[in-house]
């Protein structure tokens, strides 16, 4: 298990209350395959790739002129995650939130659920995204545009969830030396039990 994934799953290991992860990111930052690590320990949600696998779906979408298509994704998303979430035990959501009004309707869907919310912000150095992205067939100028794009996304995300009690996040960072991530940061602000981030 890679560090991300063993830190988390030490985290739920030692929580007393059912989570829900909202583990959310940069492009390329890993956070899929930390989910997918962590099978045995939670219930993995993603939203991403039930929507491509739907090639119906899809196809409506690359063909919608509607402005409305945007707000049709969306509620798609929220339906299928919703449905996919609502199971005993710890739950973790992939590439969730990424704006203010996601991070919201995260933690009205954690109070339905019944599940205490965590938020996993990841990160890694650009020469590592860039590399993930490359073998998965992006085009340097797409790929370019993308990381810069994505990075502000998740940083206004996690600007706004910073300072609020309602949010407890742990922020993951990679660097490029063999793709070890540095100490994670946590806001402690509810009591879960949880393993101290020493030596991790």
């Amino acid at each position: 298990m890679r560090p991300a994934a063993k830190f988390i799953s030490e985290f739920v290991t030692f929580s007393n209350v059912d989570l829900v992860l909202f583990i959310t990111g940069t492009t390329g930052s890993g956070k899929s395959t930390a989910i997918k690590e962590l099978e045995g320990f939670v219930t993995g949600v993603f939203p991403g790739e039930h929507m491509r696998k739907d090639k119906a779906l899809m196809t409506r979408i690359a063909r919608s002129h509607n402005p409305a298509a945007p707000g049709f994704c969306e509620a798609f998303v929220r339906s299928y995650v919703e449905k996919e979430a609502n199971v005993h035990g710890h739950v973790a959501v992939d590439g969730m939130p990424r704006s203010e009004e996601q991070a919201k309707w995260c933690l009205s869907l954690a109070k339905r659920i019944n599940k205490h919310p965590i938020f996993v912000v990841m990160s890694a150095d650009k020469e590592i995204r860039a590399k993930r992205l490359h073998l998965r067939g992006d085009k340097a100028d797409i790929m370019k545009a993308r990381l810069k794009h994505d990075d502000q996304i998740i940083q206004n995300v996690l600007n706004f969830m910073k300072g609020r009690k309602e949010y407890e996040t742990i922020e993951i960072e990679f660097n490029a030396e063999a793709e070890k991530p540095a100490t994670p940061k946590t806001e402690d602000k509810v009591e879960t039990n949880k393993p101290t981030l020493a030596g991790v």
